[in-house]
């Protein structure tokens, strides 16, 4: 199903790295690499997901994009690749204060490459003016002021800190690992 998936992908997007459709495919936390899909297993982590409106990009202007910043910056590779081993390595240690931690350094990788609209990037600093950690997931958009889905990690009510009238907010886990904050 993941090959097919991933095939069909390919036609809606172009040259598709199998990443969306081992994500849908999978209800678990996985790791992706070249290909390669290993489950991490369980991990009961907070999470609300705020839909920021369709992109006006496609996911190829956006790997374009973040070629260029690649090309110009090769070490944005590795940092990429060291926050993914810190997420993981959370996910694996239900430690959210590494995954919160690890999430917001993402983030901040993600603006460096020029893949969150200013609207995104301020919803997001509210949410970490509040101490929510929050990343944009996805391809992100490189015009326009709507991105996809950013992830927050809470299960707490964000209406209040968002302006919920200009983005959906769909809460997916609201239990915690602690119950100590």
């Amino acid at each position: 199903l993941w090959q097919l998936s991933t095939q069909i992908e390919h036609l809606a997007h172009g040259q598709s790295s199998g990443l969306d459709p081992a994500c849908a495919l999978n209800l678990d936390p996985i790791e992706f690499n070249q290909g390669q899909i290993t489950p991490l297993g369980p991990a009961t982590v907070p999470m609300t997901l705020i839909n920021t409106g369709q992109s006006l990009s496609t996911t190829k202007a956006c790997v374009a994009q973040t070629k260029t910043h690649f090309d110009r910056n090769p070490d944005l590779i590795t940092q990429f690749q060291q926050v993914s081993a810190e997420i993981k390595q959370g996910l694996l240690s239900q430690d959210l204060t590494q995954i919160g931690q690890a999430i917001t350094k993402n983030q901040q990788l993600l603006q460096t490459i020029d893949v969150v609209p200013n609207r995104v990037t301020a919803m997001i600093e509210r949410l970490n003016q509040h101490h929510i950690p929050a990343k944009l997931c996805g391809a992100g958009s490189v015009e326009g002021q709507q991105a996809g889905v950013v992830w927050a990690l809470t299960a707490d009510p964000i209406e209040a800190i968002i302006n919920s009238t200009q983005f959906d907010i769909i809460p997916i886990c609201q239990e915690t690992l602690y119950h100590d904050q």
